[in-house]
């Protein structure tokens, strides 16, 4: 009962956040004050934590799934930490977890590239991370999209690439993607877990993974599969959630604890153990940089509101990047990873 409140103050308190927001960019802006340029990225991830728990908690109907699975007769879910999660189930059991999990909230997970607001600012985020690359060589080749749920990546890129292949173990996920972008002569499904290599060695010119890697376990199998779809010299491009925001990480605490539709089994990377994990399986040209995009990512109704409210903040997250650099982008939500593989 208490996400009617919650739905009810959604758009007040994304309305003052952007008013506040806009009023500290414009301190930072004329004063060029460090404090205030820190409180500004410290302001941004607040309310970017903060209306993302929210409104993905009252998009997820948290309650209303517990609901019904009592309705069901079905046991409540066991929650767990990540440590707890990893030293008490292999690797099979959690990813089959996170697999029926997919499988399940499939349809709203597929929202967010589907509603106006949230697929807007994923396109942006996509075509942030890539486009390095594309300047550099104009064409991304054969992608391989691994955890690509529905394929959305498809669409974001198109014209960047000659061919797609998506692969996601969310049969579900696969199966929409199918349904949206099945008429594509150039982009194909498979539904398989990476570490079954279901593609034919030295298959990607380009491997992209969008949130994929904090959901798979035994990661060096990963990378080693990564490495026989890779041709020689291919690039990667991954966009992690990084854990260097300690106020983000709370909020993501605290969402594991009362969003039955957010997996538990996650585990959030360091920058350095991004950068560790690239050296230790041979990639070379490693770069990492952050990013900022989550606080455009709010599919709430009503769209009238939000679809304006997350173009704004589409607008102010480049903002953000620009006027903070350096040491104070650990604040930032993501980290894009770029790497090559050996020729």
């Amino acid at each position: 009962m208490y996400f009617a409140p919650l739905r009810a103050c959604a758009p007040i308190i994304l309305s003052f956040g952007v008013l506040f927001l806009a009023s500290m960019f414009y301190d930072a802006y004329v004063y060029r004050n460090l404090t205030d340029k820190t409180l500004v990225l410290l302001m941004l991830t607040v309310n970017s934590a903060l209306f993302a728990l929210l409104a993905d908690v009252i998009e997820n109907k948290a309650g209303d799934s517990r609901v019904s699975r009592m309705k069901a007769g079905l046991r409540p879910e066991k929650r767990c930490s990540n440590t707890e999660t990893e030293t008490t189930l292999p690797g099979e059991s959690v990813e089959k977890a996170d697999r029926q999990l997919f499988d399940r909230i499939s349809d709203h997970y597929a929202k967010k590239d589907i509603v106006a607001s949230t697929r807007a600012a994923r396109q942006a985020i996509v075509a942030r991370a890539v486009r390095p690359i594309v300047q550099k060589l104009d064409t991304l080749g054969t992608v391989v999209d691994i955890g690509c749920g529905i394929g959305a990546q498809a669409e974001y890129l198109d014209g960047a690439f000659e061919r797609y292949i998506g692969i996601d173990y969310s049969r579900e996920l696969v199966e929409i993607g199918r349904r949206r972008y099945g008429g594509w002569s150039n982009v194909e499904f498979v539904v398989a877990n990476i570490k079954d290599r279901p593609l034919p060695e030295n298959t990607a010119d380009t491997i992209l993974a969008v949130g994929a890697l904090h959901h798979v376990t035994e990661l060096g199998s990963v990378m080693e599969s990564l490495a026989w779809l890779a041709k020689p010299g291919a690039k990667l491009i991954a966009i992690e959630p990084q854990r260097g925001n300690p106020v983000v990480q709370m909020m993501r605490w605290i969402r594991m604890k009362v969003d039955s539709n957010y997996s538990p089994d996650q585990h959030f990377f360091s920058r350095a153990e991004v950068d560790r994990l690239l050296i230790d399986h041979g990639l070379k040209d490693i770069d990492l940089e952050f990013l900022t995009p989550p606080f455009a990512q709010v599919g709430i109704r009503p769209q009238w509101i939000f679809g304006p409210l997350s173009s704004l903040a589409r607008g102010l997250e480049p903002v953000v990047e620009a006027v903070l650099p350096g040491p104070l982008g650990i604040l930032s939500w993501n980290i894009v990873a770029y790497a090559r593989f050996d020729e």
